[in-house]
């Protein structure tokens, strides 16, 4: 018995240039389809929960803080307990304001001024006879050092108060 030894050329495999099948296809390369978008609609609706929620509690916050003061404090000098000492004190002033109340004919129902000096209450007086005649006796005054002695519109008062008039049940 013997045994047959084989060159190692008999037994190479094939080139690896060499085609692995002759069989040649011309149809194009058919692709299965995904799902298209399925994961955005998916995410589109939480993330437009997700700015709503944002914006709701951005206003909300917004409408709960306080606003600032217009008008600034006005320090004060105290003397402490001994006597001997000034400390300075801020006491919190409030804004002068007016409000009027005016009719359907352009008539002053109403009107109120918070005032922190005289001079202030005549200045608003003066713009307000000027708009509405003998009808601004009507107008009650609180002068009070709680008050500004300026107001912001105090130069302008004279036009606006005319056409405040003209503008019904304002």
């Amino acid at each position: 018995m013997g045994r047959a030894v084989l060159p190692a050329s008999a037994i190479a495999a094939k080139p690896a240039a060499a085609p692995i099948s002759d069989t040649v296809s011309t149809a194009p390369l058919q692709k299965e389809k995904e799902p298209q978008g399925s994961f955005m609609k998916a995410l589109l609706p939480i993330i437009g929960l997700i700015i709503l929620g944002a914006l709701a509690w951005a206003l909300l916050r917004g409408c709960q803080e306080n606003p600032e003061p217009v008008a600034t404090p006005i320090a004060t000098a105290q003397q402490d307990e001994q006597g001997n000492e000034q400390a300075v004190v801020a006491t919190d002033i409030e804004p002068a304001s007016l409000r009027i109340a005016t009719g359907e004919n352009g008539e002053l129902y109403a009107c109120r001024m918070s005032v922190g000096n005289e001079t202030l209450q005549t200045n608003v007086m003066n713009a307000l006879t000027g708009a509405f005649g003998d009808e601004a006796n009507k107008c009650r005054a609180d002068v009070d050092d709680n008050f500004a002695i300026d107001m912001a519109a105090a130069a302008q008062l004279t036009t606006i108060l005319p056409i405040v008039k003209n503008v019904p049940e304002c």
